[in-house]
């Protein structure tokens, strides 16, 4: 309890704007790479169908 009270009064506490802030980065963050892995799923999954067309008689 005194530490909290003591960083309380130093100021060092987190905002509610300093966590959106960090929310939005981690978002971005992640966004990026999952939209990669869902571009090269449809990639692959194209070129099996396109594979197994060429492939029937």
């Amino acid at each position: 309890m005194a530490d909290a009270m003591a960083e309380a009064l130093k100021g060092d506490l987190v905002t509610k704007a300093d966590l959106r802030a960090e929310l939005a980065e981690t978002r971005a963050g992640i966004v990026r790479p999952v939209a990669g892995l869902i571009g090269f799923q449809t990639l692959a999954v194209i070129g099996a169908v396109v594979a197994l067309a060429r492939s029937l008689p």
